[in-house]
């Protein structure tokens, strides 16, 4: 049922890039249109949303260890030799292993 208006939706956003593209306009105008069209599609078309989550997976995989090495640093979290946080450790390693599962199903497409 839901398929319906989905396939709908899709044919009335390709039907609007010929429109976009067949006019004869100057190439920012059909920039901007063209831009404005694609935010109709469904969320998981958008190729921003996708970037997004990988650019927050990074930031939390990269932040963690830079946090505990600038605290090891300052003197807060004791001596070098000190045994990494397990909740730190776990946050850094779920956020690489996500990065790596997505990297992973696109080399298989």
């Amino acid at each position: 049922m839901d398929s319906a208006p989905e396939n709908s939706l899709e044919s009335e956003v390709a039907r609007m890039y010929s429109e976009v593209l067949a006019k004869d306009i100057s190439l920012f105008k059909k920039y901007i249109l063209l831009n404005e069209i694609r935010k109709l599609r469904p969320a998981g078309q958008n190729r921003w949303n996708i970037r997004w989550i990988i650019f927050a997976l990074a930031l939390v995989a990269v932040s963690s260890p830079l946090a505990y090495g600038a605290a090891i640093l300052c003197g807060t979290a004791g001596s070098a030799g000190e045994i990494v946080p397990d909740a730190m450790l776990s946050l850094s390693s779920a956020a690489v292993g996500a990065l790596a599962a997505y990297f992973a199903s696109l080399r298989q497409d």
